[in-house]
């Protein structure tokens, strides 16, 4: 297998200085947070300007076609789309494997947790501008992303962070399995929006809520029976999803 290593120049000098100065550093430093077959989550602290910037990575075991080189390059992608995503700060594959490096989300907070600790139903006056921004948010991040012909695969809310720090900014990660909808382009658009539609907290997420995320998806300020239609597949396909993982639970 070729080796490839990739630093994000910003952070060459931090990198060296926290122990990542070769492709074999980036698959034996850092703090290992979650293991499992095949895949390795480690964080590790990075130095710059004197303050301390965390990072995140993830290892790969060695395959046919690296998936940490296949999420950097969703990286890129998406972010040319205008798609928020995570700053990439290295990237590399060899013999061990692969690996995606990323800079971490300032208090970052996934959007299910963040929406069941901020809201409570009924939802306070003074909060509906948040709640509303953070659905259109969602709503135009998803139409951009299925407008470009792609699909994430695996798009539920844990997979959006909120950025307090950045106007509660909405950032996508996980993008491993991010890839074009064809073919059956319709069937992946659908389990995109039904993982959304799952993910959700009952207790936040009104079915009023749950309209105008599809409204602002398609861009109109009504549905019609197509859209009714295309609401029905999401529904229908999310309970497929709840009764699929409470099977897994058992």
């Amino acid at each position: 297998m070729n080796e490839l290593l990739w630093i994000n120049p910003v952070y060459r000098e931090a990198l060296r200085e926290a122990g990542f100065a070769s492709l074999p550093d980036f698959f034996s430093s850092g703090r290992t947070v979650r293991a499992r077959e095949g895949k390795e989550n480690v964080v590790a602290d990075l130095v710059i300007d004197g303050g301390t910037v965390p990072v995140f990575l993830k290892r790969h075991a060695a395959s046919r076609r690296p998936a940490g080189i296949r999420e950097w390059e969703n990286l890129k992608a998406l972010s040319a789309l205008g798609v928020p995503v995570p700053e990439a700060v290295a990237a590399g594959s060899g013999p061990r494997g692969s690996f995606l490096m990323t800079k971490g989300i300032e208090d970052g907070v996934p959007l299910d947790g963040f929406l069941a600790g901020r809201f409570r139903f009924p939802v306070a006056k003074k909060d509906l501008p948040l709640k509303r921004k953070l659905l259109r948010d969602a709503a135009g991040l998803t139409r951009t992303l299925h407008g470009a012909g792609l699909c994430h695969r695996d798009l539920y809310l844990c997979h959006l962070f909120v950025a307090p720090r950045e106007d509660h900014r909405l950032i996508l990660i996980d993008l491993q399995r991010v890839g074009r909808a064809f073919p059956f382009r319709a069937r992946w658009i659908v389990k995109d929006l039904a993982a959304l539609h799952y993910s959700a907290p009952p207790s936040v997420a009104s079915r009023a809520d749950r309209f105008r995320f599809l409204k602002a998806y398609l861009g109109t300020p009504r549905l019609d029976g197509e859209a009714r239609a295309l609401a029905r597949k999401v529904e229908r396909k999310a309970r497929r999803i709840r009764r699929h993982e409470d099977r897994k639970s058992r």
